[in-house]
């Protein structure tokens, strides 16, 4: 089977446009709000952030599957193919790709807290 482009730059350079700007205002707030203080996050302010950027992860793979839904059928190149299948297989590969990364950064984390109590670097440069 042919590799299919379903989201072609030139047809939507305006998503590829709008998906930046919305990660880059996800940013902005993320280091201007959350970041504002100068003290440690607790337990319970940490988790709700973590909460926070997993649902806006859900949200987001909702909302591509709700796009392809909508608009794999209006394309002229598809035709013959089962659209809601490449919706669904899109918006699990984005969720599969998610999971590891989080799993990663989980893993990355346990490695930094096994280095810095080696070390016995101290609470502010950790």
């Amino acid at each position: 089977m042919e590799d299919i482009l379903l989201l072609p730059f030139a047809q939507y350079w305006c998503a590829y446009i709008g998906f930046v700007v919305a990660l880059l205002a996800i940013l902005a707030f993320d280091l201007g709000v959350f970041s504002k203080s100068g003290t440690l996050p607790t337990l319970r302010e940490a988790c709700i952030r973590s909460v926070i950027f997993i649902l806006l992860a859900l949200a987001f793979n909702y909302g591509l599957y709700q796009f392809l839904l909508y608009e794999l059928p209006n394309r002229p190149d598809l035709v013959g193919l089962d659209h809601t299948q490449l919706a669904r297989d899109t918006s699990l590969k984005f969720l599969a790709g998610y999971v590891v990364e989080y799993a990663l950064a989980i893993d990355n984390v346990f490695v930094l807290a096994a280095m810095f109590s080696y070390f016995v670097a101290p609470p502010q440069f950790q």
